[in-house]
């Protein structure tokens, strides 16, 4: 009947979407190493532009995944040093900010274990700090601050990027959208990252907003309030 199907539904097309990626990125990989042989200036300019897409493909895809699983209400509480996950992202993303021209810093203090799902945990950090950059252009700043208090853990992810209108901050948290075409066209991505965020922080009982305005930045906060 119906009821079976809708809990096998996802499960089945999450295994049905993920398995055919990781082959198409390996070959893709093996191509950019030339471990398939020499290849020209107008093949290689074409595997970049297909590898670069799979890889848009495969984190979109992983996001979708892993916010259905959210709402599922699925969490893993276990012991979580937001100090370590933050400073082990920054560490990540190094790179990509560098390569963009900006400057990413951050102000952590060493805050006491945290008790929630590890990986949701993870993926909301990671979720900000990513969206601080895709939307802050060359020049720009993105600071990330923890502040331990004995009631609950604060993060906020600062940046120095186009901002957001006040009529689509709210709308922003809710999955596909974008803040407009012309804002999101040079940003790939399907808006699900804050999505995630949103039901993630909500999920272990807390809150996260926004303080922003069209060209003069953004500041998302995330409240996470300890267990009693």
């Amino acid at each position: 009947g119906i009821g079976p199907m809708k809990g096998q539904f996802p499960a089945t097309l999450s295994h049905g979407l993920r398995t055919p990626l990781p082959s198409i990125l390996g070959f893709l990989e093996l191509f950019e190493r030339r471990t398939l042989g020499p290849l020209n200036d107008v093949q290689t300019q074409a595997i970049s532009v297909v590898a670069r897409n799979a890889r848009t493909l495969s984190r979109i895809l992983n996001n979708l995944l892993y916010l259905q699983e959210v709402r599922s209400g699925d969490l893993r509480r276990t012991e979580v040093s937001l100090h370590d996950v933050l400073r082990g992202l920054l560490a990540e993303f190094q790179h990509a900010a560098g390569d963009a021209g900006i400057t990413l810093s951050a102000s952590l203090q060493p805050a006491a274990v945290y008790h929630g799902d590890p990986v949701g945990i993870e993926q909301a950090m990671r979720a900000l700090i990513d969206n601080a950059i895709k939307f802050t252009p060359r020049g720009g700043k993105v600071g990330v601050i923890l502040v331990d208090e004995p009631s609950r853990a604060i993060v906020r992810v600062q940046d120095t990027g186009v901002g957001i209108p006040p009529e689509s901050q709210e709308k922003i948290f809710l999955p596909f959208y974008q803040v407009d075409d012309t804002l999101a066209r040079p940003y790939p991505g399907a808006g699900l990252g804050l999505a995630i965020v949103k039901h993630v922080v909500e999920a272990h009982g807390g809150q996260v907003s926004v303080r922003s305005a069209p060209g003069r930045g953004s500041t998302f906060t995330v409240v996470l309030p300890r267990s009693p």
